[in-house]
């Protein structure tokens, strides 16, 4: 918890993910804290259409995922489908959330089922 100023981003981080602890599992306000979350972790602030939060996410966790020790399994939770394509597909949930208000997943979004 002793970061550096220029790291101040990621105790933040760690203290939103604590908080998300005292919501219901079934809150969509959970997804879009986790993704919050991410967000803060691994993008910039866009300036341009092809810096789209969406495609920063979707591009970089494929690439992210490359250097974890243990990669992510999207099988155990997801149908056949590409990385990019699950991060693209969450990033439009929360979008759906945030701006429909809806947390069901139908339509394109039954790979996350």
């Amino acid at each position: 918890m002793n970061l550096d100023e220029e790291h101040l981003h990621i105790k933040r981080a760690l203290r939103w993910f604590n908080d998300l602890r005292k919501l219901p599992r079934d809150s969509g306000f959970l997804v879009v804290g986790l993704l919050t979350i991410i967000e803060t972790l691994i993008t910039h602030n866009p300036s341009d259409s092809s810096g789209s939060l969406n495609h920063q996410i979707s591009t970089k966790i494929p690439l992210l995922n490359t250097r974890f020790r243990w990669s992510l399994d999207y099988s155990q939770y997801f149908d056949a489908a590409n990385e990019s394509n699950y991060w693209k597909k969450l990033y439009t949930y929360r979008c759906k959330i945030v701006h429909d208000g809806k947390i069901e997943i139908d339509g394109e979004l039954q790979v996350l089922k």
